[in-house]
Parts: C-alpha cells; structure tokens; sequence
C-alpha cells in the first residue's frame, strides 16, 4: 500500500503504482483549509474557526456546515472525493478528523463524531474504501446514524501512537479484522515491534517531511 497526495497524483501515475502491484491511498484535507489547493478559493471565511498553530497557513474548518442546507463544505469534499475516485485510487486518507480537539469551544465531540461518520459515508457511497485517521479517543462513539467510527471506516491509519502511548485505542479494529496501520516520527524512536505484533498493528517509521528515496533526511523503517 501506499499513500499519495490526491491533487499532486494523475490518474496514469495510480494506474502505474497498480501495475507494481500495489493499493493506492488518495490523501486529503477534510477537516482543515489550505492555501495553495486548486480548490482553496472556495472556502469562505466563514467556515475557518482558527489557523493550526503547527502548520501555518491551515485553517481548521467548521465541519457542523456539511449537515447544513447547501452545505458549501460539502459541496467541496464530495468534488474532492470524487477527483480520488476518479483517478483510480483504492482508498481515502481523509485528514484532520479530530479538529474539535483544537476549537472545544466551538465544536463539540458529538459534531466531530457527527463529521466524521458523513466521510465515511460519502467516500463509501462512490465505492472505494476509507480510513480513519487517528481519533483514538473516538473509535468507539455513535456518530448521528447511531453507528460506531469502526464500524463506518474500513481501517486505522494512526500517527504516533507509541510515542504518545495510545496504540490500545484502536483494537476495536483488530477485533473488526481490520487493519491498523502506525507511523512514527520520533528521532530518538525505537519501534516496539513486540507491542505492534500484539496489538496486530503494522507500524512504519518515517522522517516527519516524508521526503523520498534518496533525498537527504529519507527515513524509512519497519518491524521484521
């Protein structure tokens, strides 16, 4: 499997990383805006709550505007789902689906679960799979159609979960039968392979700027 940058990747460029044999992961922001996007000119102001202090330039998004009558959010997603499915990609990494944790003041856990549980949907209703990506804290909680997020999402896709001592959260997955994937960035990081192997998680550590194969400060490491 990999993971690919949605806008960045063509069509014939998927059809080539199938041909090697590999299952092509279509990465997205859902949750927050970027600038430099084709698409970044659509959002209105309206919908940034606050800028991510960890990446400048990003906006968290007000997800509650999707459930909204001429959701202008939605509108914007579906097309970029839809661009995933029509290049041929497997699967969504959907991004930043635990915003709430930055707005708590605005957003609510319940509008998160809420948001959340419509990508699945959506990304489901054009036939390709999905992943959640992170919210250990939500796999287990109702979103408004009164299902679990593990049950509406096809796998995990974490970041960090050693490092931040949270891997347990997602054996609901497991449970499921379905695949947990981990990424680390921790410099000084040594992978707990025996804790991934029980937990039946398959863990990869990465340098933080996912440069590629050759290019200085290139990381790439796995459990045997």
């Amino acid at each position: 499997m990999i993971d690919v940058d949605g806008f960045n990747v063509s069509a014939q460029k998927v059809a080539a990383l199938h041909a090697g044999g590999l299952k092509v992961v279509c990465y997205l922001d859902v949750g927050s805006y970027e600038t430099g996007r084709p698409d970044s000119a659509d959002y209105p102001a309206a919908l940034k709550l606050s800028e991510d202090p960890d990446w400048p330039g990003e906006w968290f998004l007000d997800v509650r505007d999707v459930f909204k009558s001429g959701s202008v959010l939605a509108g914007i997603l579906n097309k970029r789902f839809q661009m995933c499915k029509d290049k041929g990609f497997d699967a969504v990494e959907p991004d930043n689906l635990d915003n709430w944790d930055a707005n708590r003041s605005l957003l609510t856990e319940q509008d998160q679960v809420d948001f959340d549980g419509w990508v699945a949907d959506r990304v489901h209703a054009l036939g390709i799979s999905v992943a959640l990506k992170n919210c250990p804290e939500l796999v287990t909680r109702l979103d408004r159609t009164g299902q679990r997020l593990v049950d509406k999402f096809d796998f995990e896709l974490d970041e960090q979960c050693q490092e931040y001592s949270e891997c347990d959260s997602f054996t609901e997955f497991s449970k499921a039968g379905k695949a947990i994937f981990d990424v680390e960035y921790k410099a000084n990081l040594t992978l707990n392979c025996s804790q991934f192997s029980s937990l039946s998680i398959n863990p990869l550590k990465k340098d933080l700027d996912l440069v590629g194969a050759g290019d200085s400060g290139y990381l790439r490491q796995t459990c045997p």
